[in-house]
């Protein structure tokens, strides 16, 4: 139980992290002129946000897979305190881009920020090392509730330590050093506290630096489960998009601040929470898991086709609950169905291609995104109405009925 906490606690840590820089991005580049001055249209605005969040997730697609065999050879503990040391500089390194006006100190802070994310394929396999298969499910179950307190907790936080209204002093730089002081805390606790887990240290596990891509690639081969994997590529590269331009509209068109774009992220974390806490739960024996994916899908295109006829806050926020419940609905139930679809002997094979059809979502989401966008406003919600409807139809033709 204690290798289990100090594992809980770096995790939460990390996601809290992550979280508290969420509100910050688009209006530090849209509403502001610290990194961006007024040569910049909104359209290369809309474009550097795309650039920015692709950054992070094309550096994730190859470290999660190299930092996952790096810590089979020298070991769980060692490499997690690598990449935490790592997340202290890249978020250092983001604070100095925004003081001294530097967008390459950005960008090099997000390739450094993307390869320390892929230490997610150490936590899971820490968890891994300590679980049995009767508490396996539960204690990554604990995984997905640290990420839910850390995407509640994380723009909370780092909407009040963004806004000069609360302390004189506070401005976009304080969330990034207040975040680094947070991860170099975490990285003393995992030094001090962190047992190392993995009992079977190999020192010849083979490392591949294109592993990331071997198993995107690996995600069309399997005529058993490249359905799932491509209704898990549409469906991300929708939710991303609005993850990431949601919030120029809400900048554009209802002039939202950070304080704000905070609040509604925390909102969707509470919402996600509580959805996966109770209905979630509720809906395991009740329907096929084939029926509550479908479900989810259509749940999911109807939220968003709604969210983008919202004219006030009050229905931003009530469109956005359906939204938060075709997700929330969503994300378990598919990687369920994965497992069950998957061979017990490649469960952990099947995690990675998995992985790495989402992180392939993450980088194409962002970029088309910026693209969509700067067409229309409302297409950062159309397309994941769209590609949500398309992967519900992909799953009925091919596999539900």
């Amino acid at each position: 139980m204690k290798k289990l906490a100090a594992i809980l606690v770096t995790i939460l840590i990390d996601f809290i992290s992550f979280g508290i820089i969420s509100p910050i991005i688009g209006p530090l580049l849209k509403s502001s002129f610290l990194v961006l001055d007024a040569s910049y249209s909104d359209t290369s605005r809309n474009y550097v946000i795309g650039i920015l969040t692709a950054t992070f997730s094309i550096f994730q697609l190859f470290s999660g897979p190299i930092l996952g065999s790096l810590s089979d050879r020298i070991g769980r503990k060692k490499v997690l305190n690598i990449t935490v040391g790592l997340t202290f500089i890249s978020y250092l390194v983001f604070a100095f881009g925004i003081l001294y006006g530097n967008l390459s100190l950005l960008l090099l802070s997000r390739a450094v920020g993307g390869i320390a994310a892929g230490n997610l394929a150490v936590i899971f396999s820490s968890v891994s090392d300590i679980s049995t298969p009767e508490n396996k499910t539960a204690h990554f179950g604990m995984i997905g509730a640290c990420f839910g307190i850390g995407f509640v907790l994380g723009p909370m936080i780092g909407s009040v330590l963004s806004n000069n209204e609360i302390v004189e002093w506070f401005n976009y730089t304080t969330p990034f050093f207040f975040t680094s002081i947070l991860t170099l805390l975490n990285w003393f606790l995992i030094k001090w506290f962190y047992t190392e887990t993995n009992t079977n240290i190999n020192p010849n596990a083979e490392v591949k630096w294109n592993q990331g891509l071997l198993n995107f690639k690996s995600a069309w081969k399997n005529e058993n489960l490249k359905y799932y994997f491509f209704m898990v590529f549409l469906f991300v590269v929708g939710f991303t998009v609005f993850t990431q331009y949601f919030q120029v509209k809400l900048i554009d068109s209802f002039h939202y601040d950070t304080p704000k774009i905070g609040y509604y992220y925390s909102f969707i974390g509470i919402c996600i929470i509580i959805i996966q806490g109770v209905i979630v739960r509720n809906l395991y024996g009740m329907m096929q898991e084939k029926q509550v994916v479908l479900m989810s899908l259509i749940i999911a295109s109807i939220g968003f086709t709604l969210l983008s006829t919202a004219e006030t806050t009050l229905w931003i926020y009530l469109f956005s609950i359906i939204v938060a419940m075709g997700q929330g609905i969503f994300s378990p139930f598919i990687s369920g169905l994965i497992s069950t679809e998957a061979s017990k002997e490649n469960q952990g094979e099947t995690f990675g291609i998995q992985s790495a059809v989402q992180a392939g979502a993450q980088i194409c989401g962002p970029l088309l995104g910026a693209q969509l966008v700067n067409i229309n406003i409302n297409f950062s919600l159309w397309a994941g109405a769209i590609l949500s409807f398309i992967s519900a139809m992909v799953f009925y033709k091919k596999k539900w009925n």
